[in-house]
């Protein structure tokens, strides 16, 4: 489990490493550019992963220093703060923040990064680290697709996140759905890896794999998996749909589309 780790945080420090490379000369009028995530500037979608790696930081030491994990009371103020930064000052916070983050997992001694457990304080147990880091990286993808495709409305997930986000797309999808009314079973085929995936839609949505990849169902969507991804999250409007996204049977893209407002 330490080498998944150790590959998942270096993952995650070629992110940061991207987009500061990306964002580090914004000024002002491109810091305040509508992003991917609805009514948030790039600026704002800096400063929320700013506060996130913030937080972040604060978990992690909690843990390894055996104390208790920032709650609700203390994660208010910080919002507040990023929340009131100016663009150019969110960006510069923003560098300093997730670098933070960064540096202090890539010092984890692999003995840590094997048995070391963090309550991040909305599960219901303390997580290993490859699982808490996994949460930051899919953050840290989508956000990073939000400032991206402010600038190229053809952008998607860097590939090299792909593989790492794969397995918590059903904990996005169970965290991000609403059915809305709408019910049945979508059988999924994805690209780039291949998997076949079940979508239950009632009650409660669910996204797994698929138990009987030849049974019927009532609708079939054949996509690329950085697209499924960007669908759980909200993230496949039309204008940044694939041309190799298909989709057939009784439900449509549009109908997903609502099943995932996003975030």
């Amino acid at each position: 489990m330490s080498t998944d780790a150790a590959q998942r945080i270096a993952a995650l420090r070629r992110s940061h490493d991207d987009l500061v490379r990306f964002v580090d000369d914004f000024d002002e009028r491109l810091l305040e550019t509508g992003s991917g995530a609805a009514e948030w500037t790039v600026a704002q979608v800096l400063g929320h992963l700013g506060s996130g790696a913030e937080i972040a930081y604060g978990t992690l030491r909690a843990a390894v220093e055996g104390g208790p994990a920032p709650d609700r009371e203390t994660l208010g103020p910080i919002w507040d703060r990023w929340n009131a930064l100016l663009p150019l000052d969110a960006l510069a916070a923003f560098r300093q923040s997730d670098e933070r983050l960064v540096t202090e997992y890539e010092g984890l001694d692999a003995a840590t990064l094997e048995d070391l457990r963090i309550d991040l304080g909305f599960l219901p147990a303390p997580i290993d680290v490859a699982t808490t880091v996994t949460f930051r990286l899919s953050e840290h993808a989508l956000h990073s697709w939000d400032v991206h495709v402010a600038f190229d409305h053809a952008a998607v997930l860097a590939p090299y996140m792909v593989p790492f986000l794969t397995e918590h797309m059903s904990r996005l999808a169970a965290w991000t759905a609403r059915s809305a009314g709408r019910t049945g079973r979508v059988r999924i085929q994805t690209t780039e890896p291949e998997q076949d995936l079940l979508l239950e839609l009632g009650d409660s949505v669910s996204l797994g794999p698929d138990p009987d990849v030849a049974g019927e169902t009532g609708t079939t969507l054949r996509l690329p998996t950085e697209a499924l991804v960007r669908m759980a999250a909200g993230r496949l409007g039309p204008t940044h749909t694939p041309d190799t996204v298909a989709i057939e049977g009784d439900l449509t893209l549009d109908d997903l589309r609502a099943v995932f407002p996003g975030y």
